[in-house]
């Protein structure tokens, strides 16, 4: 449990690669390197040798997370902000779960591209407001979506999972920001919004091995002057309710 700032410093590590090991931070994050590796950077871990979760529990109005590693790995990754926001400022990728429970999720920088390896989970006393931002999903099994806050926003979306039989299933409704212009896109694997909503404000774009499936009550919006475009082997499957 770290009460203030971490800062790794340029050659330094902190290797978190037991099993289920827990870092709890209460400021702000900074590593200096450039690489990773067991001993320099930061080493989340993995399910198969073991993996981490880091929390940021500050109680500050904004917690930093800087990194000069491109992009900055976590396995799981918490925010329980009693404060305010969590800024990035460096790309990362999340081989596990993001959980918001409190606290907003914004930036330090625009355009920056986070990958998600397992499920986005927002509780009703959390928010996303990066609306500038890529989120991937990249999950090697079925992913989920769950938003239970009450005005998150949303940048662009890219599913690109590398098995075509996975799928990311929306639980809630999603909503990405108008003003973002950023585009949802099915590169590989099956967006499946069950009976929810999916609000894009850009293209929806479905590429050759990907599918995109809307069961009954479920709502697919398109931006206003945008395309929804079925390359070459993608697939829409759209069911309706009995009249």
């Amino acid at each position: 449990d770290i009460n203030r700032d971490l800062y790794i410093r340029m050659g330094a590590g902190l290797n978190a690669e037991e099993w289920e090991t827990d870092i709890f931070l209460g400021r702000n994050w900074d590593n200096a390197n450039t690489n990773r590796s067991p001993t320099v950077g930061f080493s989340p871990g993995d399910t198969i040798y073991g993996s981490s979760t880091v929390t940021f529990d500050g109680n500050l109005d904004d917690q930093f997370l800087h990194s000069n590693v491109d992009p900055e790995r976590f396995h799981n990754l918490v925010l329980a902000n009693d404060g305010d926001m969590l800024l990035p400022h460096a790309n990362l990728q999340i081989d596990g779960s993001l959980q918001i429970v409190k606290g907003v999720w914004d930036r330090d920088a625009d355009g920056l591209t986070h990958v998600i390896g397992g499920n986005l989970t927002i509780d009703a006393t959390g928010s996303w407001s990066d609306s500038t931002c890529t989120l991937r999903f990249e999950g090697q099994s079925d992913q989920v979506v769950t938003d239970h806050s009450p005005g998150s926003l949303f940048g662009g979306i890219v599913v690109d999972q590398p098995y075509e039989a996975t799928r990311l299933r929306l639980d809630t409704p999603l909503r990405l920001d108008h003003t973002s212009g950023l585009d949802v896109d099915v590169v590989r694997g099956t967006l499946d919004l069950g009976s929810q909503s999916l609000y894009a404000t850009g293209n929806v774009n479905i590429r050759g091995h990907g599918e995109l499936v809307a069961g009954p009550g479920a709502l697919l919006q398109v931006g206003d002057g945008a395309t929804l475009g079925v390359h070459v082997g993608g697939r829409l499957q759209l069911a309706g309710t009995d009249g």
